[in-house]
């Protein structure tokens, strides 16, 4: 039952994908996710709380901030931000990538960010579920 409600909400984000379109690039794709490791000026943040990351596991290279911790953690000076999360700050300037588990707070995310200026900030609309899926890890 668990696979069966996963696989309904991949295909729900990959119909959003679908939908939406991404001419211009306002949603990050598993490709792009996926390459993130060749591009170290590209951010990922995962925003599901401690506790899931935990039990679930979370995509390589991700910074987990809790989404209840975000508006926070991007205030934070730089010095700070490192102490807490273990990773530098996203630069204003760079793509910062937003993954949850299903696609939801990932966007939230994207636009919180990009209220306090992170212009490039965006959603990966699949996270975790089609992560993990695509990966082989369910």
């Amino acid at each position: 039952m668990r696979s069966f409600l996963i696989g309904c909400l991949v295909i729900c984000a990959v119909f959003q994908i679908v939908v939406a379109g991404n001419e211009n690039g306002d949603f990050a794709t598993y490709e792009e996710v996926k390459d993130i490791p060749n591009h170290p000026e590209k951010f990922l943040i995962e925003v599901r709380s401690k506790e899931l990351v935990d039990k679930d596991g979370s995509i390589p290279g991700s910074i987990n901030i809790p989404f209840t911790e975000l508006e926070e953690a991007l205030m934070m000076d730089d010095g700070e931000f490192a102490s807490k999360y273990g990773a530098e700050k996203p630069p204003k300037d760079a793509v910062v990538i937003f993954t949850c588990l299903g696609g939801q707070y990932a966007q939230m995310g994207a636009d919180l960010a990009k209220k306090n200026g992170w212009q490039r900030a965006k959603p990966y609309l699949g996270s975790w579920l089609e992560w993990s899926k695509r990966e082989g890890l369910q």
